[in-house]
């Protein structure tokens, strides 16, 4: 393959991967998280950090992006998405450098699978700051890797930098730095003289994390009880969390959990098989071997000292970048019929993947610009109840400002409320009673078939009573 046709070709695919990142960007409804991300972004840039500990438990950098991003544009939900559009399709050119470097002649292969990873275009598309980690990951390991083969002081800089805002964008990303840690003391570990000027680079980051450290404590003592769609680190985890980087079907990944099980056992498989073969032994399996066993091994030990599970797919997404390059440089290593079948099997698993969740986005969201339609063509202004909080941010601070908004307290165990602007809106059984004639919204069908409806405060109050007694 010529260098011509192979840069061609590899444009070609970035031009392909920002178009599916494109592609029904604002079609999803708000969510939840996107919309406490909205509401942090909206308080002035000098409020911002004092009132994001009782609100979010991310650290400040996407969220100041997202505010700059407000200032540009008067659709909200657009500047909101575009934020991680366009670090989405930045991570992109930076990948195939990546690729370049630790799989030089299947670099293409392991840029297809990231154009089509569904884990990368549903960042992407999802106001929340994992597209923005995947961006500066994807840059601290191309400069890690070359500064394991060659020292350069202004990569050193680019390096510590780069670690810098990785943390003030997730805390959970010194889990890579710690991976890259490990990996210079591997590569170095008979050349302690060069170690030593590679473990300086951490310095910036170090000088981030003691900065970041008292902002970490305050929304520690808000969401030190907040475990919802997290669980602890172990086997069965660890190869759903392989599995879902190759293939995130969004809101099916509830009925598809086994799919995504079975998606990471093979991957698992693949890269034990190409271990266990001298050949298959390349750079990029040990690069991601190293990373992956720091991470795991950082988040179990996180779990542990706070005694709370911590595990999100999502949250580690910065490792997938070293999986995709090490499946292709694995399938490789394998023996003709297995090579066949894991280079026909690694393309169909992520394509049903973007497949999926594609259906997800267009079919089975629950259209809330639309129930926002509906209630306006209501007469009259009567209050909102929300019998639970997934919907309950988007609708009060987004689709429907202008209504007063109530929360259910019987819904609200997983929602920090305290610092909303207007107050929490969370309402008890006796409030609830004396509320009169209100819209109700009820996205599980509890007491409404079409999950919204009109009832009585009284009347709702004892229906719930009803529901919690079954």
């Amino acid at each position: 393959m010529s260098k011509t046709w192979a840069r061609r070709a590899g444009l070609g695919l970035i031009a392909a991967g920002i178009a599916a990142r494109a592609a029904v960007l604002l079609r999803a409804s708000l969510w939840s998280d996107e919309a406490a991300t909205l509401i942090v972004a909206r308080f002035p840039a000098s409020e911002l950090l004092s009132k994001l500990p009782s609100i979010e438990s991310l650290p400040p950098l996407h969220f100041f992006l997202v505010h700059a991003a407000l200032a540009l544009f008067s659709n909200q939900l657009l500047a909101l998405r575009l934020v991680s559009l366009a670090c989405g399709a930045a991570a992109l050119p930076l990948f195939w450098a990546l690729a370049k470097r630790l799989s030089p002649s299947r670099a293409l292969w392991a840029l297809a699978l990231a154009c089509a990873a569904s884990s990368w275009i549903h960042a992407s598309q999802d106001g929340r700051p994992y597209a923005l980690v995947l961006l500066l990951a994807l840059a601290d390991l191309v400069l890690a890797w070359d500064l394991s083969r060659e020292w350069s002081r202004p990569k050193a800089v680019l390096f510590g930098a780069a670690g810098a805002l990785g943390l003030s964008s997730h805390y959970l990303f010194g889990l890579l730095l710690l991976g890259n840690a490990c990996f210079f003391g591997w590569t170095f570990r008979r050349r302690t003289r060069e170690l030593w000027p590679r473990l300086a680079c951490f310095v910036g980051p170090a000088a981030a994390c003691a900065a970041l450290l008292p902002l970490a404590r305050a929304q520690a003592a808000h969401f030190s009880a907040l475990t919802l769609l997290r669980a602890p680190l172990d086997v069965r985890q660890l190869l759903e969390m392989l599995g879902q980087w190759l293939f995130d079907p969004s809101f099916l990944g509830l009925a598809l959990g086994r799919v995504m099980l079975g998606a990471g056992v093979g991957a698992a498989l693949l890269l034990g098989a190409a271990a266990l073969r001298p050949a298959g032994r390349s750079p990029a399996l040990t690069f991601f071997l190293i990373h992956a066993a720091a991470a795991f091994a950082g988040l179990r030990g996180l779990e542990w000292l706070l005694g709370a599970a911590m595990t999100q797919a999502r949250y580690l997404l910065f490792l997938s970048p070293l999986l995709f390059c090490a499946l292709v440089e694995a399938a490789a290593a394998l023996s003709r019929a297995p090579r066949l079948a894991a280079a026909a099997a690694l393309p169909t698993l992520v394509l049903s993947g973007a497949a999926a969740y594609y259906f997800a986005v267009c079919a089975l969201d629950p259209r809330l610009g639309d129930l926002a339609r509906r209630v306006r063509a209501l007469p009259g202004r009567p209050p909102i109840v929300h019998l639970s909080d997934y919907d309950y941010l988007p609708l009060r601070f987004y689709y429907l400002p202008e209504y007063r908004h109530w929360l259910v307290a019987s819904a609200a165990g997983h929602l920090q409320a305290a610092g909303l602007p207007g107050g929490s809106g969370i309402v008890d059984e006796a409030q609830l009673s004396r509320l009169g004639r209100c819209l109700v919204v009820d996205p599980d069908a509890e007491l409404f078939p079409r999950r919204w409806g009109s009832a009585d405060g009284r009347q709702l109050a004892a229906a719930l009573r009803r529901v919690a007694g079954r």
